[in-house]
């Protein structure tokens, strides 16, 4: 893999992590929108829309997680050029 390559590489990762991140944490911030919701509210769709959010939230960590694995297990010139390109895109 050329220098290039190894760039481009790091910023499309870089780019992937960054969207699973957030992705995450719109999965959990719907969580806790819906929780307060059926507090308030103590209707049996609520509930329903809890358990919809919450497998939402699984399926977003289970990304997350997949993709914070792939990061760690970079060899280490890759793995750093991905995290300096995720600080920048922050």
């Amino acid at each position: 893999m050329s220098e290039k390559d190894e760039i481009e590489f790091a910023k499309a990762l870089a780019e992937l992590y960054v969207k699973r991140r957030n992705e995450w944490l719109f999965a959990i911030d719907q969580v806790l929108k819906t929780e307060i919701t059926t507090v308030d509210n103590q209707l049996m769709s609520s509930v329903d829309a809890y358990h919809l959010t919450d497998k939402r939230q699984q399926k977003a960590s289970g990304k997350w997680d997949q993709i914070v694995e792939v990061v760690r297990l970079l060899p280490t010139d890759i793995k750093t050029l991905v995290l300096q390109e995720i600080d920048r895109i922050k």
